[in-house]
C-alpha cells in the first residue's frame, strides 16, 4: 500500500525524440481488468539492473521524453535513466539535483559511488520529509557520505545535502521545495545535461506514478539557467524576482514562486481558440486540448477548470487525465470529458497507483496561428499552493515532443487502469475506484 502521507504531500504540494527515435506509447484496448498502458518503443533501459557496460568516455546521454508506466514492472524508465547518467558522470565533474522527497537505496547507493570517485554531488530536499525518515532513512544515510573527504576538495567540488523548510526562494513560511529537475556537467561525450519533470528521487516515482522527464544536452544556457536556480535555492532565503524564465530554441524554461503574476495555464487557454483550425492540426477542424494533471484543487484549480470549461463549450476538444479533484472542480468542469488514472487494489481508500504528470498540450488555434502545436510540463499542481512554491517547468514548442504528450494522454484516456477485487473478499464488494472514471464521462 502507498503510504497515506505521499497523498497528503501530492494535495499541498526513448530511445528518444532528439536521437531520433521517440517513446510512443501503444494504443491498445483495455483489458477487462487492468488496462493495457505500455510503452511500445525498443527500451533501453527497461532490463538493465545498472550502468550499461559501453565504454564510459564514449557514450552519448539520450534525450527527449521518457514516461513512467507503474503498470509495466519493466518500464521504471525514468529512474534507470537516471540513475546511469549518474554512473557516467566522471571524477571532477558536478551533479546538482533538487527534489522534494528523497527516499531510495538506489539513488543512495549511485550518489554514494559518484561522491567517492570524485564527482561534486549537491541535492536539495523537502525538510519537512527529511525529519519524517529514520536515522538509516535516504536522506541521512547520503547527507552523511556526501560529508566524508570534503575538507581535502576545493570549496566548488565539495558535496553535500541541504533541505529547504518551506520553499527555497519564496516567501519564508510559505509554500514547499517541489522542483523536480537533475543537472550533470558533463557525462561521457555529453555536456550540459538538464533533465527535468514530474519525478522524485523515489522508488514510488517508478512503483506507484505515471511520470514524465525531458532530457536535454549540449544547451549551455538551458544547464546555466538551471545552474543558477539551484544556487538560489541552496541558499533557503527569498530571492527576488522569485518568478525567472529563459528561452532556448523550442524550449522555455520557467520557475516558481509565481507570486503575484498571472497563472500560465489560463494564459494559455486564454490563448486558445477552438475553430478555424488549419490542417493537420487538431481534430476535424477544432483544436485539440490534452491535459494529465495529478492534483485540481483551491482557488486555482477553481480558476484553471472555469478556462478549460469555457474552451470547451467554444468547441475545443478537450480530454483531461487527473488523479485528486475537488467537488468545486468537477462541477465547474461539468461535462468535459475526463478519466480517473488512479488504482486501490486493497480498496483501503488510500490510491496506491495513481498519476503524477503535470501538462497540457494543445494542438490546433493558438497564440494567433491556426496550426501550433505547444505543452507545458513540470512539476507543479494546479492548486494554490504550487503558485508560493518552488517549482519548474519548461513550455515546449517541438512538435515531436508535444506529439508524444498528446499521444500518451490519449492512450490513458482509452485505457484507464482498473482495479482487481481483492482476494478473499466478497465477489460484490468491489473496489470503489475500481470504475470511478465511469463517473466522470
Amino acid at each position: 500500500m502507498f503510504v497515506r502521507r505521499m497523498l497528503v504531500g501530492a494535495l499541498v504540494g526513448l530511445p528518444l525524440l532528439l536521437s531520433g527515435a521517440v517513446a510512443v506509447p501503444s494504443q491498445a484496448a483495455p483489458s477487462a481488468t487492468t488496462a493495457s498502458v505500455e510503452v511500445s518503443s525498443v527500451d533501453r533501459y527497461a532490463s538493465a539492473s545498472g550502468p550499461s557496460r559501453q565504454r564510459a568516455g564514449g557514450y552519448t546521454v539520450p534525450q527527449g521524453l521518457l514516461f513512467n508506466n507503474p503498470l509495466n514492472d519493466r518500464s521504471h524508465v525514468i529512474n534507470k535513466h537516471i540513475r546511469e547518467t549518474i554512473a557516467r558522470t566522471p571524477a571532477g565533474e558536478r551533479i546538482r539535483m533538487i527534489t522534494w522527497n528523497f527516499k531510495s537505496e538506489l539513488f543512495v547507493r549511485s550518489l554514494r559511488a559518484a561522491h567517492q570517485r570524485g564527482v561534486s554531488v549537491r541535492v536539495i530536499m523537502s525538510g519537512g520529509l527529511a525529519a519524517q525518515q529514520q536515522p538509516d532513512g535516504s536522506y541521512r544515510t547520503l547527507k552523511r557520505a556526501l560529508a566524508v573527504g570534503n575538507k581535502s576538495r576545493k570549496a566548488g567540488m565539495r558535496s553535500w545535502f541541504r533541505v529547504c523548510n518551506n520553499s527555497c526562494r519564496g516567501k519564508a513560511g510559505t509554500g514547499i521545495v517541489h522542483s523536480k529537475f537533475f543537472l550533470f556537467s558533463k557525462v561521457g561525450k555529453s555536456r550540459h545535461v538538464v533533465m527535468q519533470g514530474s519525478g522524485n528521487l523515489t522508488e514510488s516515482a517508478a512503483n506507484n506514478q505515471w511520470d514524465d522527464l525531458i532530457t536535454l544536452a549540449g544547451r549551455e544556457k538551458t544547464y546555466r539557467g538551471y545552474e543558477r536556480i539551484f544556487t538560489q535555492a541552496s541558499r533557503d532565503k527569498l530571492h527576488r524576482p522569485t518568478f525567472d524564465t529563459f528561452a532556448e530554441g523550442d524550449y522555455r524554461s520557467w520557475f516558481y514562486p509565481r507570486l503575484g503574476r498571472s497563472d500560465q495555464v489560463v494564459d494559455m487557454l486564454g490563448k486558445t481558440r477552438c475553430k478555424n483550425v488549419r490542417k493537420g492540426f487538431g481534430i476535424n477542424g477544432r483544436t485539440q486540448i490534452r491535459i494529465m494533471q495529478s492534483v485540481f484543487n483551491g482557488l486555482r484549480g477553481e480558476a484553471v477548470a472555469r478556462a478549460i470549461r469555457q474552451k470547451y463549450n467554444a468547441g475545443c476538444n478537450i480530454r483531461i487525465n487527473y488523479s485528486v479533484m475537488t467537488p468545486n472542480v468537477r462541477d465547474i468542469l461539468g461535462p468535459v470529458p475526463r478519466r480517473h488514472i488512479v488504482q486501490d487494489p486493497d480498496g483501503d481508500g488510500v490510491y496506491d497507483r495513481y498519476l503524477h504528470i503535470k501538462s497540457i498540450a494543445i494542438s490546433g488555434n493558438y497564440g494567433g496561428s491556426r496550426g501550433d502545436r505547444i505543452v507545458l510540463n513540470g512539476s507543479a499542481n494546479w492548486s494554490g499552493s504550487s503558485l508560493k512554491s518552488d517549482e519548474q517547468g519548461m513550455i515546449i514548442t517541438r512538435d515531436g515532443i508535444v506529439r508524444q504528450y498528446i499521444s500518451w494522454a490519449n492512450t490513458l484516456f482509452a485505457n484507464p487502469p482498473v482495479s482487481r477485487v481483492v482476494a478473499g473478499r466478497a465477489a460484490t464488494d468491489v473496489d470503489p475506484y475500481a470504475k470511478a472514471w465511469l463517473l466522470t464521462q
